[in-house]
């Protein structure tokens, strides 16, 4: 029993990194992944996640109601500016934002990872790759200020 629990959380396990089989480790997590999922719903969350991608090649960067992971982003990065508050230190409380807005999505793709959940992490890539867009539009913004602020 214990020998199977620590098998399941293992990563890529080293001696297959070492022989170059961590492609076949990797494709096998992937199947194994796969076969424990019903394929439809992730076929069409994957339609919608390519619509929501599809909204970054536009004029101007997809709403909150055609990409979901711009609100889930803007609520984790304002909570970074209120945890760094106390600091006491603007920098902190401003660099904070940033830093929970992209540390969230890694977050919650390594805990997918440790599942096994390979289709779940992707999900939890795309909103990575989603707030990075976000982080460098923002960024762009930071002398012209043009961009509405939810925090003072």
């Amino acid at each position: 029993m214990a020998d199977a629990l620590d098998t399941r959380y293992q990563y890529l396990p080293a001696e297959d990194i070492q022989n170059g089989h961590m492609m076949e480790t990797l494709r096998a997590r992937i199947q194994d992944s796969a076969a424990e999922h019903p394929w439809l719903p992730r076929a069409l969350a994957l339609a919608w996640l390519v619509w929501i991608w599809l909204g970054f090649f536009g004029g101007e960067p997809p709403s909150y109601f055609r990409n979901p992971f711009g609100a889930m982003t803007l609520i984790v990065h304002e909570s970074g500016h209120a945890a760094f508050m106390w600091s006491r230190s603007r920098l902190w409380t401003v660099a904070a934002g940033t830093l929970f807005q992209v540390s969230a999505p890694m977050l919650v793709a390594w805990l997918f990872w440790r599942q096994r959940d390979v289709y779940a992490v992707t999900v939890a890539l795309f909103w990575l790759g989603t707030s990075l867009v976000d982080a460098g539009i923002y960024a762009a913004d930071a002398r012209a200020q043009l961009l509405p602020r939810v925090s003072p």
